[in-house]
C-alpha cells in the first residue's frame, strides 16, 4: 500500500463511525511465560506462536496487568481457543497464562481509544457517553476485575480523548477537546486519581493540532501529535512537558519531520511512529534526553505503532515496502531510489536503524488493510503481542490478535 492512509484517528465528533487515531491493539499467546531468559537484541519469530483467540473487529488498544491482558477495539464478539463465541461490546479481558477469555465484559456505547490499567482499575478512553449505563463521557475507570464503573471517577470533556497515561498519584489525558471538567483545556488534561476534578495546576495546551499519545516518565510527561506548538512555544509533533506543572522542558528539542502517530520511551531513547499525507510515513529514534535525531528510516506508508523490546525496535502500520537507508520519498509515499525490502505491514530495526530479518508478512495478498494498530511487548518472557486488522500472518490464521515469541539474535 502506498501513499497516505487515513488512519483511525479520531477526529472532533460524537459519531462512533469516526474512529481513533493509530493506536493501538494487541495479543495474547495462550502460553506468555518462557523459562528461559530471553537475550538482548532477540528478534521473535516471523510465525505468530500459540493458540490464540480470534477477534471479529479491529482490535486498537491492549494492556497488560499481571496475569491479565484487556483489549479494546470495534468488535462484537472473541472466538474462543477452543471454538466458542462469546458477545463484547469492544472490550475484553484475556488470561495471559492460559489464553482464556475472561468474564470481564464493560458496555460502552461508543468506541473505546485507548486503555491504562492498574491497582484501582481499568482507565478507558475514547468517543463514548456511557458506561454500563452510567454517564461516563470520553473518560471512565471500571473495577479491573468485575468490569463495574467507579462512581467516584466522573470526568467529562467536549471533544475526544485518544491517550491516557499514570503516574503514582495522577491520570494524564490527551486528544482534542477544549474544555476537560469544564475547565478550558487545549487538547491536555490531568486529574488525580482519587477523582477530583481537572487539576488547575497541569494545562498545557495545543491550540492546533490532536494528541494521538503519551508517555509519563520520570522525566515528564512525552507528548505526541499533529501540533506544532505547546504553550505557545516552538515544538511540532513530540514535546515533553513538566508532570507537576505542563511547562516546556526546554532541553528536550526533536526534530521528527511529520506527525507522530505513535512513540514508545525505553532508558535513553524515544521511538516515534510517523505518517501523514506528504512523505510522512517512517520510524524516528531520538535521544531521550535532548531529542537530537539517531536515525530516520522512511517507509511507504503510516508506521501506526511503535515499541522496542530487548534491543530490537518494531514498527507496526500499513506499510509494504522500507525504503532504501537516506532515501526520501514521493508526495504519494513511494520509496525515490528504490525500496531496500518488502515488508507487509510489520517490520523491526537495530537500534541504529539497520533493517533486522523480521518478516511477518501480515495480508501480503491485499492492498486495503489497516495492518498492525499496536504492540505489546512482554520482554521478560519475550512475547510480542501484536494487535489490529490483520487476518492472517505468514499464512497462518491471525484474526486480528497474534503472538510472536523471541527466537534468537539478529
Amino acid at each position: 500500500m502506498h501513499g497516505y492512509y487515513v488512519p483511525t484517528i479520531r477526529l472532533v465528533t460524537r459519531d462512533p463511525a469516526l474512529l481513533k487515531r493509530t493506536l493501538a491493539a494487541v495479543a495474547v499467546s495462550s502460553s506468555l511465560v518462557l523459562a528461559v531468559p530471553v537475550a538482548a537484541h532477540a528478534v521473535v519469530s516471523d510465525k505468530p506462536t500459540g493458540a490464540t483467540p480470534d477477534f471479529n473487529g479491529l482490535v486498537h488498544t491492549v494492556v497488560h496487568r499481571g496475569d491479565t491482558v484487556y483489549a479494546a477495539g470495534d468488535f462484537t464478539s472473541v472466538r474462543t481457543t477452543d471454538g466458542r463465541q462469546l458477545a463484547r461490546a469492544g472490550l475484553a479481558a484475556l488470561s495471559a497464562r492460559t489464553g482464556q477469555v475472561l468474564r470481564w465484559a464493560p458496555k460502552v456505547d461508543g468506541s473505546v481509544a485507548n486503555l491504562a490499567a492498574a491497582k484501582d482499575g481499568v482507565y478507558l478512553v475514547g468517543n463514548f457517553t456511557t458506561v454500563n449505563g452510567y454517564k461516563r463521557v470520553d473518560v471512565a475507570r471500571v473495577d479491573p476485575t468485575t468490569g463495574a464503573v467507579d462512581r467516584a471517577f466522573k470526568h467529562s470533556t467536549n471533544g475526544v480523548v485518544n491517550a491516557v497515561a499514570m503516574s503514582k498519584r495522577k491520570v494524564y489525558f490527551g486528544g482534542q477537546f477544549t474544555r476537560f471538567d469544564g475547565q478550558r483545556r487545549g487538547q491536555l488534561a490531568a486529574v488525580s486519581r482519587k477523582g477530583e476534578s481537572a487539576l488547575r495546576r497541569w494545562a498545557p495546551s495545543s491550540s492546533e493540532g490532536q494528541v494521538t499519545d503519551l508517555v509519563r516518565k520520570r522525566s515528564g510527561v512525552y507528548v505526541a501529535g499533529f501540533f506544532h506548538h505547546l504553550n505557545g512555544t516552538n515544538r511540532s509533533f513530540l514535546a515533553l512537558v513538566d508532570s507537576r506543572r505542563g511547562a516546556i522542558v526546554r532541553s528536550f528539542r526533536s526534530r521528527v519531520p511529520s506527525v507522530v502517530l505513535d512513540i514508545s520511551v525505553t532508558r535513553k531513547r524515544v521511538y516515534a511512529g510517523t505518517g501523514g499525507r506528504y512523505r510522512g510515513g517512517g520510524a524516528v529514534s531520538v535521544q531521550r534526553k535532548d531529542g537530537s535525531r539517531v536515525f530516520h528510516r522512511r517507509f511507504d506508508g503510516d508506521v501506526q505503532a511503535i515499541t522496542s523490546m530487548n534491543g530490537v525496535v518494531y514498527a507496526g502500520g500499513h506499510f509494504r515496502s522500507i525504503c532504501k537507508p537516506g532515501g526520501e520519498q514521493t508526495e504519494s509515499g513511494s520509496c525515490v531510489g528504490g525500496e531496500e525490502a518488502m515488508r507487509y505491514r510489520g517490520a523491526s530495526l537495530t537500534g541504529s536503524g539497520r533493517l533486522t530479518g523480521w518478516d511477518p508478512k501480515l495480508n501480503p495478498n491485499v492492498t486495503d488493510i489497516p495492518g498492525i494498530e499496536a504492540f505489546s511487548r512482554f520482554s521478560g518472557q519475550g512475547r510480542l503481542l501484536v494487535g489490529g486488522g490483520f487476518t492472517t500472518a505468514n499464512g497462518e490464521d491471525a484474526q486480528r490478535f497474534a503472538a510472536f515469541a523471541s527466537v534468537g539474535g539478529n
